[in-house]
């Protein structure tokens, strides 16, 4: 009788749908195969690395707005690299980058649904010149790009 109880208890979740980050059906809809996609203020590589999830999905992918069945649009309003301490002689030896953004799914020309506001942000301290300052920028924000994407892509896939 335990072990029942224990079982349903266990199966509970999954029977309201219930489920992880990333790991639903996502939020569109089952008839949904052809989609266009956009990108705003985003990294060509960014694109290029939704493209291939969504094709990883099953999903084919038009530049043609009007054969879409579904749009995305991808946009992310700023991207801020700031110093945010400084040594005794006024020298910047930590950055602060931050990268906030959202999508957006159309499907048949309505807004249906919206990821919200994703922000991100990290630190880096960094020495020596400006050639490995500007290496540590560029290393520190293709990660925090890709982070950034992973949290879209987690809300996109869970439907939330």
């Amino acid at each position: 009788m335990i072990r029942l109880l224990v079982l349903l208890l266990g199966l509970l979740p999954a029977a309201c749908g219930y489920h992880l980050a990333g790991h639903g059906k996502g939020v569109l809809p089952e008839d949904v195969k052809v989609i266009s996609l956009h990108g705003a203020g985003v990294p060509h590589y960014l694109i290029a690395a939704l493209r291939q999830r969504l094709e990883a999905s099953g999903y084919r992918l038009t530049e043609a707005q009007q054969e879409a069945e579904a749009e995305i649009r991808l946009q992310q309003d700023h991207v801020k690299y700031r110093p945010s301490a400084f040594d005794r002689a006024g020298i910047a030896v930590q950055y602060t980058m931050n990268i906030r953004g959202h999508m957006t799914v159309l499907v048949h020309g309505q807004e249906t649904w919206d990821s919200g506001i994703v922000s991100l942000s990290e630190d880096v301290f960094v020495s020596g010149g400006p050639a490995s300052i500007e290496a540590s920028r560029n290393r520190l924000e293709q990660d925090l790009q890709r982070q950034w994407l992973q949290q879209v892509w987690s809300r996109f896939r869970s439907g939330f």
